[in-house]
C-alpha cells in the first residue's frame, strides 16, 4: 500500500483544490517519478506510486538560478557597445586635432637610408565567431570586440540563423559567387561528376604521387577517411569536403596524359577536366564559397587555381586567383597562427595555404603582364615548416621542430624562397630593372635611395636568395629519396644558374669588350635563359608524372 509524508492526511490533502485562494503554487513530478522518468499524476500519492506501493515523496522545485533578467544583460551588451564606439571617437577627435602630433611606428623603425617599400607595421587583428559558429578575422580590434558584443545580443534574442541548414541542391546561390564562378545551364548535377569507387582510389593515389609534392596543401594521414567514405558516394559526405575531392580528382585528371584518361576514366581530358570543373562551380555556388571561413573550402579553391592554366583567359585567371587572396585575408591567413592563438596543426597548415596563394598569385599575375609589386604586403604569416605529414597531427597541442634532413615539403620549401624573394622585392623587375639599373634612363624601379643604394640592395636579396636555395639543396635535398627529390635537384641547379646570371648582368653592366651592350640585350639573355629553364623542366618532368607542373611554369618571366 502506498504511503505518503507525515502531515498528510491523505490524497485530497495535497490536491490543487486544496490550495487557498490567493496561492498558487507549481505541482512537481515526485520523486520516484523524476527518478524512473515516467508522467507523474502530481496527486500524492500519486498513481505510479499507488501502483508499486512505494512511498511517494513531492518534488521540491530547484533553486532559482542566479542570473541577470533578460532585458539587465541586453542593456549591459548595448552599453559596452556604446562604451567601445565612443572610445573610438574620442580616439579619432583627438588624432584629429592640430595639437595633437603623432609619429607612426612604422616611419619612427624604417630607416631613410633602406629603399625597401615593405611595411615594417603589422597591423592587429583579432579572431571572431561569426553567426555560423566558425571563426572570422577581423583586421580593426576594436571592430572585433563590437562584434562579440553584438554577437552575444544576437544569441540573447534568439536572432542567430544557420545559413546552411537547407540540402545542397535546394539553396540559392549568391549572385555575388556567380559574378566569378558562372551559372552552368546544364541540368548536369555533382553527382554526375562524381567517380565510382575504384576510380575515386585510382585519382586519389594519381594526385598523392604527381600533385601533392608541388601544393602540400593536404595533410593525407587525417584527409585519408574522407577518401574511404567517397567510395560510396556522396550520401553522408560534409559538401566542404565534397568540394575538396572534386578539386583533388580534378587536378589528378589535369595531370594525366591524354592516351592514360581516355584508358582510365573512358572519356577525353577534356571532357573529364569540364565534369569536374562543372561540379566544382555548382558545389561553390552552393557553399556561398565567397562568404565562406571555412580553411577546407579555401583548399579547394586553391587547388581549382591550378586547374585554370591553359583553360581560361590567363587575365581572368589573375583576378580569380585575388578573390581568393582576399577570401583566404578574410580568413586572416596572413597573420600567423602562432599570434593568433591558434593549435599548431592548424597554424601550420594555414601557413601552407597562405604561402601556396601567395605564390600562385604571382604567376598568374606574371602571365597576366603584371609584375610582382602588386602582391599582398603587410603579413606575417611564417614559411612552412620542413615537416612530413607524419610529423603533426591534429590533436598536437606543441608545435614540432623542424626536420634536418629532407622531407616531403622539398618543392614547397623552394617555391616558398622564391614567393619571399618576390615579396621582399616589390620594384624588382628582371628584365625592366636590367635596362634602367644599367642605363641612366627611366625611372628607378623602386622610389627613395640613390641608384646605387637600390642596386645594393637588390643585390643583397639576390645574394640572400642564392644562400637560401643553396641550404636547400645541401641539407634537405636528397636524390635518393625518390623523384620528388631528383627533380628539386635540377630544379634549384636551374634556379642558381639564372639567378647568378643575372646578378652578374647587373653588376658588371655594358662594357665596351662585352657583346651585348644594351639593357635591351640582356634582357633578351634573361629570356632565352628563362626558355632553357622551361626546357629543363619539360625534360626532367618527362618520365616522371610532374609534365603538368613544367606546363604551367611555361614562359615564367617572359610573356
Amino acid at each position: 500500500m502506498a504511503t505518503f509524508p507525515p502531515g498528510a492526511s491523505g490524497p485530497d490533502s495535497m490536491s490543487p483544490d486544496s490550495d487557498q485562494p490567493g496561492t498558487s503554487r507549481r505541482l512537481i513530478a515526485c520523486v520516484a517519478c523524476q527518478k524512473r522518468k515516467v508522467k507523474c499524476s502530481r496527486v500524492f500519492p500519486c498513481a505510479n506510486c499507488i501502483r508499486s506501493s512505494s512511498q511517494c515523496i513531492p518534488g521540491t522545485p530547484a533553486p532559482p538560478r542566479g542570473r541577470k533578467p533578460y532585458n539587465q544583460a541586453l542593456k549591459a551588451r548595448l552599453a559596452r557597445c556604446e562604451q567601445l564606439l565612443s572610445g573610438q571617437a574620442s580616439a579619432a577627435a583627438a588624432k584629429a586635432s592640430p595639437n595633437a602630433v603623432t609619429t607612426p611606428k612604422s616611419s619612427q623603425s624604417q630607416s631613410p637610408a633602406d629603399p625597401s617599400p615593405v611595411s615594417k607595421w603589422t597591423p592587429e587583428g583579432k579572431l571572431v565567431e561569426d553567426s555560423n559558429g566558425k571563426l572570422a578575422f577581423m583586421d580593426n580590434y576594436l571592430l572585433g570586440l563590437v562584434n562579440e558584443e553584438l554577437r552575444a545580443m544576437d544569441e540573447l534574442i534568439n536572432l542567430d540563423e544557420n545559413e546552411r541548414s537547407s540540402p545542397l541542391d535546394s539553396r540559392p546561390s549568391d549572385p555575388n559567387t556567380d559574378l566569378l564562378l558562372g551559372d552552368d545551364a546544364s541540368n548536369s548535377s555533382v553527382l554526375d561528376a562524381w567517380p565510382g569507387a575504384a576510380l575515386v582510389f585510382k585519382l586519389w593515389q594519381i594526385f598523392l604521387d604527381r600533385v601533392n609534392p608541388f601544393t602540400k596543401v593536404i595533410h593525407v594521414h587525417s584527409f585519408q577517411p574522407h577518401v574511404v567514405e567517397a567510395t560510396n558516394g556522396t550520401q553522408g559526405l560534409p559538401e566542404n569536403i565534397m568540394a575538396l575531392l572534386l578539386s583533388i580528382f580534378l587536378m589528378a585528371v589535369v595531370a594525366m596524359s591524354e592516351e592514360e584518361c581516355l584508358n582510365t576514366l573512358k572519356k577525353t581530358k577534356e571532357v573529364a577536366v569540364a565534369s569536374f570543373s562543372s561540379g566544382i562551380r555548382q558545389i561553390m555556388r552552393q557553399l556561398n564559397f565567397m562568404r565562406t571561413n571555412d580553411l577546407v573550402i579555401l583548399q579547394s579553391l586553391c587547388l581549382y587555381l591550378y586547374s585554370l592554366q591553359d583553360r581560361y583567359d590567363r587575365h581572368s585567371s589573375w583576378v580569380f586567383s585575388g578573390t581568393v587572396i582576399r577570401i583566404a585575408q578574410k580568413m586572416g591567413l596572413h597573420r600567423d597562427g602562432d599570434v593568433l592563438g591558434l593549435k599548431p596543426f592548424e597554424s601550420e597548415m594555414r601557413r601552407r595555404v597562405w604561402w601556396q596563394l601567395v605564390s600562385l598569385d604571382a604567376k598568374f599575375a606574371l602571365f597576366s603582364g603584371f609584375g610582382h609589386s602588386l602582391l599582398p604586403r603587410d603579413w606575417d604569416a611564417r614559411e612552412p615548416s620542413n615537416l612530413n605529414d607524419a610529423d603533426i597531427f591534429p590533436a598536437a597541442t606543441q608545435p614540432t621542430p623542424d626536420r634536418d634532413g629532407p622531407s616531403e615539403m622539398i618543392l614547397c620549401l623552394v617555391r616558398h624562397k622564391i614567393t619571399k624573394f618576390l615579396v621582399d622585392t616589390p620594384g624588382l623587375e628582371p628584365v625592366k630593372m636590367m635596362s634602367e639599373l644599367n642605363e641612366s634612363s627611366g625611372a628607378p624601379p623602386v622610389a627613395g635611395g640613390t641608384r646605387e643604394q637600390q642596386m645594393s640592395y637588390y643585390l643583397t636579396h639576390f645574394e640572400l636568395l642564392e644562400q637560401s636555395l643553396q641550404h636547400i639543396l645541401d641539407n634537405r635535398c636528397n636524390p635518393h629519396a625518390g623523384q620528388v627529390h631528383v627533380m628539386a635537384q635540377g630544379l634549384i641547379s636551374a634556379l642558381l644558374v639564372q639567378k647568378r646570371h643575372l646578378i652578374k648582368s647587373i653588376s658588371d653592366g655594358p662594357r665596351p669588350d662585352a657583346v651585348f651592350q644594351s639593357g635591351e640585350d640582356n634582357a633578351f639573355m634573361w629570356a632565352v635563359s628563362m626558355l632553357e629553364h622551361t626546357a629543363f623542366l619539360y625534360a626532367s618532368s618527362e618520365d616522371t608524372g610532374f609534365l603538368w607542373f613544367a606546363d604551367f611554369n611555361f614562359q615564367y618571366d617572359v610573356q
